[in-house]
């Protein structure tokens, strides 16, 4: 969050007991590679918001690609971008998708070599019934998530592959 002095990561504890862990801060270049990182170790007490002020290093760019920071908290995740956020040019490759027929449907593991924003499967362009256990989700370079897609009927893999089925923010701003 910015304040008067700079970047702030605010954790909030919606729980009813204290929450003790570490944060680990990063900034990245949109191909992935690490500029700055920081940990520190927080306890946040019960209904509370705790503000952890950034270092210098993650908030200033000492790289031309600001990039992004990312926080995380054990599986929680925020992304920060530190100018407009970019994707990958449209030079690099795409996301790499693998699919699995599996009992039920396919899974569809994607792999991203740069920052892919809001990656989307959407079931309904395979069959009209089917269904998939996750919406947008946003991968760091290197970074695989696998898509579980279910349907009453047995699922062809080679479906994944016709358009829009795998969708990331970059297609549907820049589908050329």
């Amino acid at each position: 969050e910015p304040t008067d002095d700079g970047l702030e990561l605010c954790v909030i504890n919606d729980d009813d007991a204290p929450w003790v862990a570490t944060a680990h801060v990063v900034r990245r270049q949109s191909d992935g590679a690490t500029s700055a990182e920081f940990r520190q170790a927080i306890s946040v007490p019960p209904r509370s918001v705790i503000r952890v002020p950034l270092t210098a290093d993650i908030v200033e760019a000492s790289h031309p690609d600001a990039g992004f920071i990312v926080a995380s908290i054990g599986d929680e995740r925020a992304l920060w971008h530190l100018a407009p956020p970019t994707d990958a040019p449209r030079s690099a490759p795409p996301l790499d998708v693998t699919v699995t027929a599996v009992p039920g449907g396919v899974d569809i593991d994607i792999r991203a070599q740069w920052l892919a924003r809001d990656v989307l499967v959407q079931p309904d362009r395979i069959h009209p019934d089917a269904t998939v256990d996750r919406g947008f989700t946003t991968l760091l370079p290197g970074e695989t998530q696998t898509f579980r897609v279910r349907a009453p009927v047995p699922l062809d893999p080679a479906w994944v592959d016709e358009p829009y089925v795998v969708a990331s923010l970059r297609d549907i701003i820049d589908p050329d």
